[in-house]
């Protein structure tokens, strides 16, 4: 079975947007092969910045989300340690990203650019190795999501009534019509493959 890792950024932005199901289901994940990370649900309820960004109905589904998905297991490696000595991975995304080293076919899904881009240019030639086409943005979620779902209304209703909380989203889903969404959606994915190399789906 393919594994899907999935961060805390992931689970609460399409909680935001409540299409967190819709999105896997999209991707052709199903939820047995989903992993979340084991303080997900603790962390989701409890951080400050979390609390002041999104509200109660939002926090609530993402925990609910985190609480149904298996936790992925610490496989005590010494990469763990190394990624957390990089600036931009905190502790949750090295942690996600080691755990995929004991399985042998898996992929990340993640909404922090920030960690992607250090991932990038952290030296680490085995890790990145492993990880190569291993990772889904959330915009290629996004994309997949409108072309699959035959509902584009909803989608779009949904979006544009949440927590702004992801820039390239919300910026794309001020265009016209669904094509320009998808266009301009592409751009960002672009935009961060050309910051990250060969990590990201093709």
């Amino acid at each position: 079975m393919v594994v899907y890792f999935l961060d805390n950024d992931i689970i609460i932005k399409l909680s935001a947007y409540n299409l967190f199901w819709q999105a896997m289901k999209a991707w052709g994940i199903a939820d047995p092969a989903i992993r979340v990370l084991p303080t997900a649900s603790r962390f989701i309820s409890r951080d400050w910045s979390i609390k002041d960004q999104y509200d109660g109905r939002t926090r609530t589904e993402a925990c609910r989300i985190a609480d149904k998905c298996t936790k992925l297991v610490n496989p005590g490696t010494p990469e763990f340690a190394a990624l957390q000595g990089i600036e931009g991975i905190d502790v949750g995304e090295a942690l996600l990203i080691s755990a995929t080293s004991v399985e042998p076919d898996f992929y990340i899904v993640t909404a922090d650019k920030r960690c992607l881009r250090a991932l990038a240019s952290s030296g680490m030639t085995a890790t990145l190795d492993r990880l190569q086409y291993r990772i889904i943005c959330l915009e290629q979620l996004v994309i997949q999501l409108i072309q699959q779902d035959t509902d584009f209304d909803k989608i779009y209703r949904r979006i544009t009534k949440a927590t702004a909380c992801e820039v390239s989203v919300t910026e794309a889903f001020k265009l016209a019509d669904q094509a320009a969404i998808i266009q301009r959606l592409q751009e960002e994915v672009d935009r961060l493959r050309n910051d990250t190399g060969n990590l990201l789906v093709p």
